[in-house]
């Protein structure tokens, strides 16, 4: 199941734990879904890459620091669009600030970059602040159908 759906009714439990500077963090437990959630997940760099690895939905992932203008923006955006295509991506955010590990892994020159994720490969990369109609324009060619699903599927039990 992607975050945020499941038929756990509590909210996504956090994990409390301490970063590279001794620092205590809270991360997301992906084990643990809400229905009532469909916000983006935020998630360190071993979940992130978890994450990609596992998902079978395209992963859309949100690098972004809490000091960027564009990226406070863009995250009433995405999260929106995270709760309207729940059923055929997983969104994900990652603080960059926090997590430059991260930042320095992926890439990320500038914020905010949000990048898609298709069978665990980077596919695309969506730089800057974009209108909400722009940015799902994008998104819309990575959604995953139910026939999507079922052609995969019957792909697998061909093999």
């Amino acid at each position: 199941m992607a975050p945020g759906r499941g038929s756990s009714s509590a909210a996504h439990q956090k994990n409390n734990s301490q970063d590279e500077n001794g620092a205590m963090v809270q991360y997301a437990d992906l084990s643990r879904e809400s229905e009532a959630s469909v916000k983006p997940v935020s998630v360190n760099l071993k979940e992130l890459d978890e994450l990609i690895k596992t998902s079978k939905k395209p992963v859309v992932v949100d690098f972004w620091a809490p000091w960027c203008k564009p990226c406070q923006m863009m995250a009433p955006i995405f999260d929106q669009l995270s709760g309207e295509m729940a059923d055929s991506l997983v969104f994900a955010k990652i603080n960059v600030q926090d997590h430059q590990a991260a930042g320095q892994k992926y890439r990320v020159s500038g914020i905010p970059l949000f990048i898609v994720f298709k069978n665990g490969v980077e596919d695309k990369r969506i730089i800057g602040y974009k209108t909400k109609k722009d940015f799902k324009k994008y998104l819309n060619s990575y959604a995953v159908t139910g026939e999507d699903e079922i052609s995969d599927e019957k792909k697998m039990s061909a093999v």
